[in-house]
């Protein structure tokens, strides 16, 4: 993309406006405005700072950006730049997260930590002190002189950041704190903005993650309430599974209370109202929420663990179905409306492809088809599944690729591959997937791989 100058502007980091007509582009530490229908490239910074994490806001009409670890906002229509905190640093960061944040609490190079309330009119944003964690130095080899860059970087035991939750006001840039309790050894790993714009949402962890509440604050005074907890003597896994109803008092709730991760509607004095799913299976993904039709759809792993299938399950809770059929691992990116997704599908014997769908899960389009072909063309071998029990009987899965001309009379050198930690799914009816590609080059040269998930 290019404006008068010729500059050539990167859309690897971009984000669309609501009104689906205008692009906001980060570039080489400056911000820009491009408007599809004008064609029309604006510059909007040109500091020798880098402006970060930039959003739009939800009406539109501001854009808000990190510069030296402090939060801006810029009115589209005037240009006037308005900066709304004050005391960034090497060690205060204002609405950008640290390290332990993105890395194992948010998503790993996600650090942007600052909402927009709907209404477009405050900020709710994540303060970190780092100043009590030590630094642990980097070196950089590759000069001919090595050099140092120290980094802010907790190990076990260590003290984490301090953190504060605000909430600023565009109009004055005053800060209102939010009551986030006297213990400061937790985490604040999800904020949430409710549909009336008064009301500040957000988890609060304890640091063995062993103790997770759900509070709603007051934007205006700050005051607080715990809404709801989650105990577990091990461990409690985070996840997206919140969405708040716009015309209503209710809101989604993802939990692993039964031992498996299912949906139950609350109201908003905490109150279970219906556990929506169940069972000795899992909901993986929380995609989206027709409100209208009163459908919410996600994936999970009630047909086979090793797939992801597509699941619609009324607000009542009295309707479930599922609405992908092919065999194989289905991740789906929902319109905001609810009423159509894109289904990203593949299995090990299909490539993967995209299409669009209704709601029903009626197929609309193919927007990018698979080749059928291509595992013959490659001579790539086709996994096979496999399943043990343990000694508690306990069904483990495994997979094994073998070489193309596999020939049982021969001995052949064998890999063994286990990943071994959380959240990483080896055995999977998925083309591609974790590492299976690297795994199909080396099957193609003559090893047998063998690959077996753990517990968990």
């Amino acid at each position: 993309m290019q404006n008068g100058d010729t500059r050539q502007i990167s859309l690897m980091n971009y984000t669309w406006f609501p009104n689906q007509s205008e692009l906001l582009l980060l570039n080489e530490g400056d911000i820009w405005h491009y408007q599809l229908n004008e064609e029309k490239l604006i510059r909007l910074t040109n500091t020798e700072a880098v402006e970060e994490e930039a959003d739009i806001s939800p009406k539109g009409k501001s854009v808000s950006f990190i510069r030296e670890n402090d939060l801006y906002v810029m009115n589209l229509d005037t240009g006037e730049e308005r900066q709304l905190t004050t005391e960034g640093s090497e060690t205060i960061l204002n609405g950008k997260l640290d390290w332990v944040y993105q890395e194992e609490l948010v998503g790993r190079g996600i650090f942007r930590g600052y909402f927009w309330s709907p209404k477009s009119d405050k900020i709710a944003y994540l303060r970190f002190d780092t100043s009590n964690i030590p630094e642990y130095p980097l070196v950089d080899w590759r000069p001919y002189h090595p050099e140092v860059e120290n980094m802010r970087y907790p190990k076990a035991g260590d003290p984490n950041s301090t953190v504060k939750l605000g909430v600023v006001s565009i109009d004055n840039s005053e800060t209102v704190w939010m009551d986030t309790g006297e213990e400061k050894a937790v985490y604040f790993p999800r904020v949430y903005w409710l549909p009336d714009g008064k009301t500040v949402a957000f988890m609060r962890l304890d640091r063995l993650q062993q103790h997770l509440e759900l509070l709603f604050a007051d934007a205006n005074t700050g005051e607080s309430r715990v809404i709801l907890e989650e105990r577990d003597p091990y461990w409690i896994n985070l996840g997206d599974y919140v969405h708040f109803f716009k015309n209503k008092d209710r809101f989604l709730w993802g939990s692993e209370r039964s031992g498996y991760n299912h949906l139950y509607l609350y109201n908003y004095e905490g109150k279970v109202v219906k556990q929506l799913t169940g069972g000795e299976w899992l909901v993986d993904k929380l995609a989206g929420v027709n409100e209208i039709d009163g459908w919410i759809y996600f994936t999970a792993t009630k047909k086979d663990l090793r797939e992801r299938h597509v699941y619609r399950v009324n607000t009542g809770g009295d309707k479930f179905e599922r609405i992908s059929d092919r065999c194989g691992v289905h991740e789906i990116k929902m319109a905001a409306t609810g009423k159509f997704y894109a289904d990203k599908f593949s299995s090990t014997e299909r490539p993967s492809e995209v299409t669009l769908h209704r709601g029903s899960g009626d197929l609309l389009e193919t927007i990018v088809g698979d080749d059928q072909n291509l595992p013959r063309k490659f001579a790539i071998s086709e996994p096979e599944f496999l399943t043990f029990t343990g000694d508690k009987g306990i069904t483990y899965y495994a997979r094994i690729i073998k070489p193309p001309d596999f020939d049982p009379g021969k001995k052949y050198p064998m890999l063994i591959y286990t990943y071994g930690g959380p959240h990483g799914q080896v055995v999977q009816n998925k083309f591609g997937g974790l590492s299976q590609k690297w795994h199909l080059m080396l099957a193609q040269r003559g090893y047998i791989i063998f690959s077996m998930d753990n517990r968990g």
